[in-house]
């Protein structure tokens, strides 16, 4: 008598790939295989979320978050001080800024169309979506019934001459009663304003869409990264790294020195050493004394609200001892112009007589009748010969031959013709006060505006000893600008360098004084490891700080400000493959090495990240077998030097990138055969995604994911780092990539009950889909594969969840009978195997599967022997 059906039921235990176990062991809850798979905060298999273009193509040597705040102005701050009203709307708010690097820095910016209606209906909509039928993206307005327009936008991508958002919004505006107007870029594709869903634009309910383009920051010249770009196709090229401290993003490729970005301007990262000289004027003075030595040393404050002062120059003027009294012509070298530092500079052309405007226009040019070289936005310091005294003010507009001084509280300024207005960037000098012997305190004179236009410049010093200012307190160590390194960090607010390419086991830090000094004596140390090690990637974990190497890793403690730390040389076995994929995850720092993903917490012994069920040991992560490249050829090969990850907040996932690459002429890029590897923490599932391109980058920006390909485009005969981001509407829209659908594939474990030698007759299969996405109607198809053979012919079928439930489908839209029940039954056959594995399949554009559990019926009629 043949024994009763047995039921296997699969109820959202799903803990995605575990390649590590053979098909006879795996644990039932784990996949044999996946692509493009996901899970819900519930559990539920479904479509990784798609994305879509939204910028152009631009840099390709890294893409970073900028977490600017807008400081104080010294006038907010005194306000703040005199406990007068300050509008704390208007400051110190922080608006995150997406970056990316050529050789120079580019900064997203916003092209948008504001549409309005102002007719009677109440029904006006519009929408934006990618048309399969058509191949295109499409924008339709509406006016009640009717529609008004539809308006092809091409795809945007790979497009000699696109449909630009200014041809969107003119076709708007020629509807009766439809506005459309453009700010920011007029020639952004249209096609990258993102996706809506019939806006009601009735009652004022305005919308604005957005699409996105790359703007130039202003770089000192001089200054750039050209390293990233002449060197972009080397075998070695590594993207650049950042760090940010103190309202400051630093950026590091190895090749150039280590830049900086304010929120304002890109230049280099700390401050040269100065020369001075000095001389006894021959004229009679109001300076009284002996022995006197003058300090002189550069400041810069940037626009991120820091004020630093570099190493100083210090030289004996004389000895006056005439009983005539004496001052001092005092010689010091400026910071030119093309030297790589922040010198914005603009020199008075005539006086600007004193006057309480608001702005202040000053007319101003390079000291020869050439042009200044401020942009908005920097901050002007000069000397207010009406005050007295140095003057700081935000420049609010410029022209080829003026400054606009931004004077809200309307006080009198004056400036004298050939006056230096610099950037904030400035030159302190100090003197002592008369003395018998050597002096041993310096106080200050004047700390004057750098002329970024000369050379030198001659400070007459005529200050009483009564008047000097403030103390000058030499510092206790060398404040060189950073060494060059691949990689930063950051670790207990100081800046951490490595992978210089000349000495590439050097660990650097900067000094307590602050993140761009780097004393050159001290503050290093020689990472040891075994023969042929580097450093790769540096990273802080918890109370430590992580030392990566190719094959070992080392770990600092202690306090690092006093230099009191420990060195301890923790493993020879695990490396790292690529800094690019260390992100801190709960406490821990994911990471990838030579031998697949792994994990540490506070120096202890890294383990497996997502350890494989049948591993008692813990030794191997369930992915290990992707990295043991032993066969593979060619273009399939994973180049792990430039594998990148981002830890995705929002969706509880860490995202590493896996690129595989080909080549054209001298271009290398990321081709089809590069994955993305899902690390879903909270189900300690791991998932595998294609036709993802990281290989400019990827960030966390506003809780969605950003990322930049590396792609050759026959289009343009170049590559290209066109701009994506991944969607997050909760929508079945969501569930494409740009004009891609996205191709779905969960293959189950192979269901044999324990028995895999003994024949079975599987019967039924039966779905459940109980969760809903808005506007979703997938058809979810699916494939029986037989006794441990890929593609070996089973039953095959598909289930339809295209009705929406008894009643719930508007009159005439749905078929009659909508199913009331989440959850469909088909026959498998009666399929004779040994072993069966169920394949989920979707393809279809803007629609995703909803596996809640399924349930597959089978009988064992035959007895237990060996078949």
């Amino acid at each position: 008598m043949a024994a009763p059906p047995i039921l296997n039921k699969r109820y959202n235990n799903f803990l995605g790939l575990d390649l590590k176990s053979t098909d006879l062991v795996r644990p039932i809850e784990f996949a044999s295989d996946t692509l493009n798979a996901q899970y819900t905060k519930t559990g539920a298999i479904t479509k990784r979320l798609g994305y879509q273009a939204r910028a152009g193509s631009n840099g390709g040597s890294g893409t970073f978050v900028y977490a600017k705040i807008t400081p104080l102005t010294s006038k907010e701050a005194l306000k703040i001080f005199q406990n007068v009203s300050v509008d704390y709307s208007l400051i110190s708010k922080e608006a995150p800024e997406l970056l990316t690097l050529d050789a120079d820095l580019n900064r997203l910016t916003e092209a948008k169309i504001a549409v309005s209606y102002t007719g009677v209906d109440p029904f006006a909509s519009i929408s934006l979506f990618f048309d399969e039928t058509a191949d295109e993206f499409l924008c339709t307005v509406e006016e009640g019934l009717v529609t008004l327009l539809t308006f092809s936008l091409g795809v945007g991508v790979d497009e000699l001459v696109p449909v630009t958002v200014t041809d969107l919004a003119s076709a708007i505006t020629a509807l009766t009663d439809f506005t459309a107007a453009v700010t920011g870029s007029a020639t952004v594709p249209a096609a990258f304003a993102g996706i809506v869903r019939a806006h009601n634009l009735s009652g004022s309910n305005d919308l604005d869409l957005i699409a996105y383009s790359w703007d130039a920051v202003n770089t000192a010249s001089g200054a750039g990264m050209p390293g990233s770009v002449t060197n972009k196709n080397d075998s070695a090229f590594e993207l650049a790294s950042h760090a940010q401290i103190n309202n400051i993003l630093y950026l590091s490729n190895g090749y150039d020195p280590v830049h900086k970005y304010d929120g304002q301007n890109f230049y280099y990262a700390g401050l040269p050493n100065p020369t001075v000289t000095t001389a006894l004027v021959p004229v009679t003075g109001l300076v009284v004394g002996t022995n006197y030595f003058h300090t002189v040393s550069y400041i810069q404050k940037d626009a991120g609200g820091n004020s630093y002062e570099g190493n100083s120059a210090t030289v004996l003027t004389g000895l006056n001892t005439t009983a005539t009294d004496k001052s001092f012509n005092v010689t010091v070298k400026n910071i030119e112009a093309g030297t790589g530092y922040n010198t914005g500079c603009a020199i008075a052309d005539g006086a600007y007589v004193s006057s309480a405007a608001n702005p202040a226009v000053v007319t101003v040019d390079d000291g020869s009748g050439g042009t200044h070289t401020h942009i908005v936005g920097n901050t002007a310091y000069f000397l207010n010969t009406d005050s007295g005294d140095y003057e700081e003010r935000e420049i609010v507009a410029t022209t080829g031959t003026s400054i606009s001084l931004d004077n809200p509280d309307t006080d009198s300024i004056a400036i004298t013709d050939g006056s230096v207005i610099s950037n904030n960037l400035r030159i302190a000098v100090y003197r002592n006060k008369t003395s018998a012997g050597t002096p041993s305190i310096s106080l200050l004179v004047a700390e004057i505006p750098n002329d970024s236009f000369n050379p030198t410049q001659v400070f007459f010093d005529d200050v009483l000893d009564a008047n000097l200012g403030a103390e000058f307190i030499p510092p206790a160590t060398d404040r060189s600008p950073p060494p060059k390194g691949r990689y930063l960090s950051a670790w207990r607010n100081h800046l951490l360098v490595a992978g210089n390419l000349e000495a590439p086991r050097t660990l650097y830090w900067s000094d307590v004084d602050g993140p761009e000094f780097f004393p050159s004596d001290r503050n290093s140390i020689d990472t040891q490891g075994i023969p042929g090690d580097r450093i790769k990637g540096i990273s802080p974990n918890n109370e430590t700080f992580a030392i990566f190497l190719d094959f070992s890793y080392s770990l600092i403690s202690g306090d690092i400000a006093a230099g009191n730390i420990r060195v301890d040389h923790v493993s020879h076995n695990v490396g790292l493959a690529s800094h690019h994929t260390l992100r801190e995850v709960r406490g821990a720092v994911y990471y990838l090495s030579r031998e697949g993903p792994r994990f540490l917490v506070s120096g202890q012994l890294p383990k497996p990240l997502g350890v494989s069920a049948n591993d008692v040991k813990e030794n191997s992560s369930r992915v290990d077998p992707i990295f043991d490249q032993i066969g593979v050829t060619g273009e399939k090969v994973y180049n792990l030097s430039k594998a990148f990850a981002v830890h995705d907040n929002l969706g509880e996932k860490y995202l590493l990138f896996l690129p595989a690459e080909s080549t054209v002429g001298a271009d290398i890029y990321s081709n089809e055969n590069s994955i993305v590897l899902a690390f879903d923490y909270t189900r300690d599932a791991w998932l595998k995604w294609d036709t993802i391109d990281f290989g400019g980058g990827a960030v966390e920006l506003n809780k969605a994911i950003w990322f930049q390909e590396r792609r050759y485009s026959s289009t343009a005969s170049n590559l290209v780092y066109n701009l994506y981001k991944f969607k997050e509407d909760n929508d079945s829209w969501d569930y494409e990539d740009h004009n891609k659908a996205i191709v779905f594939e969960y293959k189950s474990q192979w269901e044999h009950m324990g028995e895999p030698s003994v024949f079975k007759k599987y019967l039924d299969l039966k779905l459940f889909s109980v969760e809903l996405i808005p506007n979703n109607s997938p058809d979810i198809d699916w494939a029986a594969e037989l006794d441990f053979v890929d593609g070996f012919g089973g039953a095959s079928g598909q289930f339809c969840f295209s009705s929406l439930g008894w009643g719930d489908g508007p009159w005439g839209d749905f078929p009659w009978g909508d199913l009331s029940e989440p959850h469909r039954k088909l026959r498998l056959g009666p399929q004779k195997a040994k072993a069966l594995r169920i394949v989920w399949l979707n393809s279809q554009h803007q629609a995703t599967p909803i596996i809640t559990a399924w349930e597959i019926q089978a009988s064992t009629p035959y007895k237990g022997f060996l078949k």
